[in-house]
């Protein structure tokens, strides 16, 4: 892009701008964009739109399999009571305390 210069705007040049009835943006009275730079912006919109919609969806997918596994470690860590196995698969048999002597 040789030739090209770039300076700064001003709060004077803001004069300058002009939005038609169609909503097209011109500057000192020419078209701003193509037709063609028009709708290059606008698929430019639609797939930052649709990556911010996929990195919700991401992140929810992330925090809930977070969620989950916190759950899953909480029940983990509740303490089962320890039975000694029984042989013959029935009742425990009620046990009586010892008597002290």
């Amino acid at each position: 892009m040789s030739g090209d210069h770039h300076v700064p705007v001003k709060i004077e040049d803001l004069s300058r701008l002009a939005v038609d009835e169609k909503n097209r943006l011109y500057w000192d009275g020419k078209l701003a964009l193509s037709p063609s730079q028009t709708r290059l912006a606008v698929a430019v919109a639609i797939a930052a739109i649709l990556g911010s919609i996929g990195t919700v969806a991401n992140a929810t997918v992330s925090w809930l399999t977070y969620f989950k596994r916190q759950q899953a470690q909480v029940v983990q860590a509740v303490p089962v009571a320890q039975t000694a196995p029984r042989e013959s698969g029935g009742l425990p048999e009620k046990q009586t305390p010892a008597k002290p002597k």
